[in-house]
């Protein structure tokens, strides 16, 4: 396989470049190349594309060697540079060699072309490679050292005769060393005093230098503290281990120190903190229990305050030592002991608002705040708020109560504006339904047909209203009821003119039912959480246009007024979305009559020009046969003239065959009408076409509904009609597929269908099919359909065409049927 290279090719001649690229090939290289001749062509070059390697030839018009190469230096790409040329001798080479060049080579020499680009390749992986790993090793150093620098751990260096050859800046300013430069070594160290944490001094043979470099083992955690002759001190934690050389022989000692003073100030103040914690809890108003986290899960009740016993009413002597769930039975199964444990193992302090507890001699309402005194150990300090919650509860009732009023008013307003921008009828009742849903409503919405009512939106969850139908054998999807003519749906479609509130919804579930399962309202009111329930006829002035039913556990007679007021919005939405849905019905068939007129007017058009441009083609045309076909049978010629002048008579006899459609187009001649079975007709038109339908790969089905009789057509036309439609569809299939052929009586109309499972025709194309010279086929003329289509109108018919883009296309030729002379049918 060949190695991709990619060469720039500096060289005036085109010829030239060529043959370098030729004897790169020649090499087992695949060359993608360029050729550049100028300076600003060069630098264009090597900004846009990555290069293997610069081939350049010394002396050229407007540029040269030196100038090319001075180029690639100056872009910063390590890319191998060679002179290829004719006219630089030995020495010239050399010193273009010497000025940065890989490598010279005369272009009478080019075989040797493709081994020094080879060399040079492999040179120049080896110096990237070189490089790339120089850069990582100063990197990785660059990092050990950044590393060793910024450790938040002190870092120091001893060697045999105990002076510190290094530390890094931590360990400078634990140590108070002064600032050195770069290396670090060789420290001025200040006279220190090392004792232990309580401030007694240690002997030398106990400091980290000795005893490592003595033992030849390493130490850990050594607490030492050093004092300054200022006063100053620092607590120590101190790790040592020995230096060693490549021998293994001792070199000195290295050594981490951190600085632990605020750690052991912190444990002193625990501890004094400790106490007055005890101080604190005994003399708390709140109660607080304290519990240990044993190392087998166990949390034990290990004290208790005063106030606890107090707030609880218990003496908490006999729950000491006991496990949370032996002391508190009541908690075992709520989250209360597995809270505790996480707070005790660490995590963050929890709190509940309420935690109502009832057992034996306790029972109340507690708040209770959980947190960690030390590893393993946590308090629950809680309060009694029984008569609190009491009062909050009480007030927050009256609360919900009024602001369920004023969201009732505020969101029906809001529904009502989403309702008002409804375009149709049923776009206002799903605009209806889904805003009382967004309340957190039940909405059944039905709207009346008749003495019916038809469902057209329901909210409920859809699992228990399956179940319900599994219960009653009802569907609810198309559901429609009709009121029985005294039950309550009667009288609120009659005569209610306002919203009505049932504080029992089974009364108007049950009349909505037929009368056998009206037993079992009680059991689809539980099924779908039936309450309360508030029904609202949507009436424009006397007339009805539907029944809003709201339902909900929450729902108050006080909300009837704003409902109704919506029911009257919804319904005037209703009415304005009936006249425009109208409107826009009248507008649609407004523009399909104007765009009738235009294609009128379009083929009254095309028809005047046909006509001109078809008798100004037919006399040339007519001679251009003549005589063809007088050669073809005067003149001796060989096989291959004669094949020729065959050609010019075919396509000649094809360009007459336009001419005529145009003169039939423009023409729009009447049709000799005859008595003809349009069965039969097809028959006759498939029996010409089926050799080229079945050699195309067409499977024919035919359909044809007997006992049509026959009507009075133009048969001649309606054949080139069928024929026509046919071969489009055998068209359509270039691999193949099936033509259906159907014939039915559809009312006063006779229907033939031409089938097909083809290519179909795109959306956008389909409103054009028609026009003179309208087509998606190179070699097609595209006047077929637009004649096709004038030969049915002018027996009074249409077509009408349905078709999907790969699934296929349905053309049908429908003729109206009338009386005959002969008693028959005829358009």
């Amino acid at each position: 396989m060949d190695i991709p290279l990619y060469v720039l090719l500096v060289e005036d001649s085109s010829a030239h470049a060529l043959l370098i690229v030729r004897a790169l090939q020649h090499g087992g290289y695949d060359v993608t190349w360029e050729r550049v001749d100028t300076a600003a062509a060069m630098q264009a070059a090597l900004a846009d594309k990555r290069w293997d390697i610069v081939i350049s030839d010394y002396a050229m018009p407007n540029f040269d060697g030196l100038a090319a190469l001075r180029l690639l230096q100056q872009s910063g790409l390590e890319v191998p540079f060679l002179l290829v040329s004719g006219q630089v001798g030995q020495e010239l080479a050399v010193e273009i060699m010497r000025k940065g060049a890989h490598d010279f080579v005369r272009k009478d020499q080019l075989e040797r072309l493709a081994a020094v680009v080879r060399r040079e390749l492999d040179k120049s992986t080896a110096r990237r490679a070189r490089r790339q790993a120089e850069e990582a090793l100063r990197q990785q150093q660059d990092f050990v050292a950044r590393l060793i620098e910024t450790s938040p751990v002190g870092l120091v260096v001893v060697n045999r005769q105990g002076q510190i050859a290094f530390a890094n800046q931590y360990a400078e300013s634990i140590l108070g060393l002064p600032q050195a430069e770069i290396t670090r070594r060789s420290y001025n160290a200040p006279e220190w005093r090392i004792t232990d944490y309580e401030g007694r001094p240690v002997p030398e043979r106990e400091l980290p230098f000795r005893r490592v470099i003595e033992n030849g083992e390493p130490v850990h955690n050594l607490c030492h503290a050093i004092e300054w002759p200022d006063g100053r001190r620092v607590l120590l934690s101190i790790h040592a281990a020995p230096l060693l050389d490549r021998d293994g022989h001792c070199d000195g000692i290295v050594a981490t120190m951190q600085d632990v003073s605020w750690q052991v100030h912190l444990e002193r103040e625990l501890r004094e903190s400790e106490q007055k914690f005890r101080q604190i809890v005994e003399g708390l108003p709140l109660g607080m229990h304290l519990y240990q986290l044993e190392a087998d899960g166990r949390l034990v009740l290990i004290g208790a305050n005063p106030a606890a016993d107090e707030i609880l009413g218990v003496d908490h002597e006999p729950f000491l030592g006991q496990t949370i769930e032996q002391a508190f039975p009541g908690l075992v199964d709520t989250a209360v002991p597995a809270s505790y444990r996480r707070v005790a193992e660490g995590a963050n302090r929890w709190q509940v608002e309420q935690i109502f507890y009832e057992q034996g001699e306790i029972s109340g309402t507690y708040q209770v705040h959980a947190f960690q005194i030390a590893e393993g150990r946590m308090a629950a300090v809680f309060r009694d708020i029984t008569a609190q919650k009491r009062m909050q509860q009480t007030l927050q009732r009256s609360l919900d109560e009024t602001a369920r009023g004023q969201r009732m008013l505020l969101a029906l307003g809001q529904v009502a504006q989403s309702v008002q921008l409804a375009r149709s009828p049923a776009e206002v009742y799903q605009s209806i339904g889904q805003g009382i849903s967004k309340l957190g409503y039940d909405a059944v919405v039905l709207k009346p047909s008749g003495r019916q009512l038809n469902l057209v939106y329901l909210s409920y969850d859809q699992k228990p209203i399956r179940l319900a139908e599994k219960l009653t054998g009802l569907s609810i999807e198309g559901l429609s009821l009709t009121p029985s003519s005294d039950g309550i749906h009667q009288h609120i479609l009659n005569e209610a003119r306002e919203a009505i509130w049932f504080p029992d919804a089974t009364a108007p579930l049950a009349d909505a039912l037929p009368r056998p399962l009206r037993p079992l309202v009680d059991q689809i009111a539980q099924l779908v959480g039936l309450r309360q329930a508030i029904y609202a006829p949507l009436r424009v002035g006397e007339e009805l246009r539907g029944l809003l039913v709201i339902a909900g556990k929450d729902l108050l007679e006080s909300d009837v007024p704003a409902v109704t007021a919506f029911a009257n919005q919804a319904a005037i939405a209703l009415e304005n979305a009936r006249l425009y849905t109208e409107l826009q019905a009248q507008m649609k068939a407004l523009k399909r009559t104007q765009a009738q007129l235009v294609q009128s007017a379009k083929l009254a058009a095309v028809g005047k020009l046909a006509a001109g441009v078809a008798h100004e083609l037919n006399n040339p045309l007519t001679s251009v046969l003549g005589f063809a076909e007088m050669l073809l049978q005067e003149v001796q010629m060989d096989a291959v003239h004669q094949q020729d002048l065959q050609a010019i008579i075919s396509e000649g006899r094809r360009a007459r065959d336009i001419v005529r459609n145009l003169l039939n187009f423009a023409r729009q001649t009447q049709p000799q009408l005859e008595n003809v079975d349009v069965n039969e007709l097809l028959r006759q038109t498939l029996s010409v076409v089926r050799h080229y339908v079945e050699k195309s790969g067409v499977q024919i089905e035919t359909n044809y509904a007997p006992d049509m009789g026959l009507i009075w057509v133009d048969g001649g036309q309606l054949k080139q009609v069928f024929l026509d439609l046919i071969s489009n569809a055998v068209q359509a299939m270039s691999n193949g597929g099936k033509l259906r052929l159907r014939t039915r009586q559809v009312a006063r109309e006779l229907a033939v269908s031409v089938e097909d499972t083809g290519c179909g025709i795109e959306p956008a194309d389909l409103e054009h099919i028609f026009e003179p010279f309208f087509t998606t086929r190179v070699e097609a003329t595209g006047l077929g359909l637009s004649v096709s289509l004038g030969i049915v109108q002018a027996h009074g018919g249409r077509i009408t065409v349905e078709s999907e883009p790969g699934r296929g296309s349905t053309f049908t030729v429908w003729l109206p049927l009338e009386e005959g002379p002969a008693g028959d049918h005829h358009p």
